[in-house]
């Protein structure tokens, strides 16, 4: 199919190839992920020194794991909550904040090259105290009863994808700490600073879409718009936090939607919001405390997307291979793609909804996400079974991922009140539990993963031993959380 050119009257092309598939039986339409360029640098351990091994893994050691009867898909993935970091000097961030809308410019013009700074985990960067309380605050803000006690492992987009590097035998050394919270393992990010900065920036990836995006008055001074979806995968009810593009004003779901929650912001905020905006982030003051305000609105699953820019000079097609992996792991439904000829004119702007592919590729690459699954089970097995309520994750070479203690006491994933809280649940604080499966008034769904009953139908244990390991004894979790502490991590089973 011939590009589109994209003008004020012409529509983007739907037409995203696959170059390493040559259509001939046997071969995959979905090869294995590769992630070229993409996981960042390797870990500065001489900087930021290890702690000693506690177990180490091998791609041999999940080859032949038992708890692979349940499909190796992602089933029952919805919205649970998001948020918006605006650029300011104090760290805030507005709930449930908004994704910048998609608008194309009327007619190709030349954009200027990247420059400027931009950090590598904006969560770390704008909050380093507590890089994962943004997520937090934001989700007991829109679920204030928020069932916490059902959820086992709360991760994002960086920590999931450096596991299924692992699992598919990607070779790229990773480090990220874990922390358990009563009943729920904590992956937590971890760059080699939290101001750790993208290097050799170049290219059209940041002003594309500056320029072929637009930011809604009410969450504007917007640098960043960030999500969390719920889904199970391998056994786990899992919670994601991953950053967002943009979404599709014209997408059938998004005008309902808009219209059924509208939220806004206080006139003072809005000015200081305009006021602070700058074309490169503001670092957060570290020692403030997270100001949490409201405005936006909820934006469905079905209409967000991923924007990618490439020059088709020396490379015609985008390689969606280095795509769908981490679009798999986040849910993303829609994928846009720029291409310039190095003159940074886009005169090719190509949209697709993924959905089936990414189906597809979660198909051919069962034997991968089964991997996934089973290196997860080692993890959390580990973290609620050991004495170390924190611990790393390190990957020092392809072969080999090493649990190691933190170094000192560790840090912290959550100030002491909120790590109670979740690891109380709403039951222990004398509220009604919310299971997040409604939550839009008809049930918004992310549309890629299918329900727990169309994959689970047909799944059964294969044995005594996979049930136990599995499933556990009922009377294990009914956990106590009474005489636990911040020391603990609420771990639910400490006595006086």
């Amino acid at each position: 199919m011939d590009p589109t050119p994209h003008t004020a009257s012409a529509t983007p092309s739907t037409e995203i190839t696959t170059p390493r598939w040559n259509g001939q039986p046997g071969t995959k339409r979905y090869p294995a992920p590769s992630w070229r360029g993409r996981s960042g640098p390797t870990p500065d351990i001489e900087t930021r020194p290890l702690g000693p091994v506690l177990m180490a893994l091998t791609q041999a050691d999940l080859e032949l794991q038992e708890l692979t009867t349940l499909p190796p898909t992602i089933i029952d993935a919805k919205y649970v909550a998001s948020y918006s970091w605006l650029n300011k000097k104090s760290p805030t961030i507005v709930v449930p904040g908004a994704p910048p809308a998609w608008t194309p410019l009327d007619s190709p013009r030349k954009l200027r090259e990247d420059s400027g700074k931009f950090f590598r985990d904006p969560n770390a960067a704008r909050f380093a105290t507590y890089p994962t309380e943004p997520a937090i605050q934001a989700l007991f803000k829109e679920h204030p009863e928020f069932q916490t006690t059902d959820i086992d492992i709360f991760g994002c987009g960086s920590t999931f994808g450096n596991l299924l590097r692992f699992a598919s035998g990607v070779d790229k050394p990773f480090r990220f700490s874990v922390e358990v919270i009563g009943n729920t393992v904590f992956f937590i990010r971890k760059e080699n600073s939290p101001t750790e900065l993208i290097p050799n920036v170049r290219g059209y990836g940041h002003t594309f879409p500056e320029n072929y995006t637009t930011w809604a008055s009410d969450v504007k001074g917007s640098e960043s718009h960030q999500r969390l979806i719920k889904y199970s995968f391998g056994g786990f009810d899992c919670v994601v936090r991953f950053e967002c593009d943009g979404y599709l004003p014209d997408h059938p779901d998004v005008a309902t939607r808009k219209a059924a929650a509208p939220v806004t912001l206080d006139p003072a905020s809005l000015v200081d919001s305009f006021t602070t905006a700058s074309i490169s982030p503001t670092r957060s003051e570290t020692a403030a405390e997270l100001k949490v305000e409201t405005a936006g609105f909820r934006m469905p699953q079905t209409a967000i997307f991923d924007i990618k820019t490439r020059s088709n000079r020396h490379r015609p097609e985008i390689d969606m291979t280095d795509v769908y992996p981490r679009l798999w792991v986040t849910q993303t439904p829609n994928f846009i793609v720029g291409y310039h000829h190095g003159d940074g004119i886009f005169r090719d702007i190509r949209q697709k909804d993924i959905r089936r592919d990414l189906a597809g590729w979660e198909e051919e690459n069962a034997n991968a996400l089964t991997r996934l699954a089973a290196l997860m089970h080692k993890i959390v097995d580990f973290a609620r079974t050991s004495s170390h309520a924190k611990f790393e994750v390190y990957r020092p070479v392809a072969d080999r991922l090493e649990i190691r203690e933190q170094p000192d006491e560790g840090r912290d994933a959550l100030p002491s009140g909120l790590k109670a809280k979740w690891a109380q649940g709403p039951k222990a604080l004398g509220r009604k539990s919310v299971n997040v499966a409604n939550p839009w008034e008809d049930g918004e769904k992310c549309a890629i993963s299918k329900s727990s009953s169309d994959k689970l139908a047909n799944a059964q244990p294969t044995s005594e031993k996979m049930t136990e390991a599995t499933w556990g004894n009922a009377d294990e979790h009914e956990v106590d959380y009474t005489a636990c502490s911040e020391s603990c991590g609420y771990c639910g089973h400490c006595t006086y």
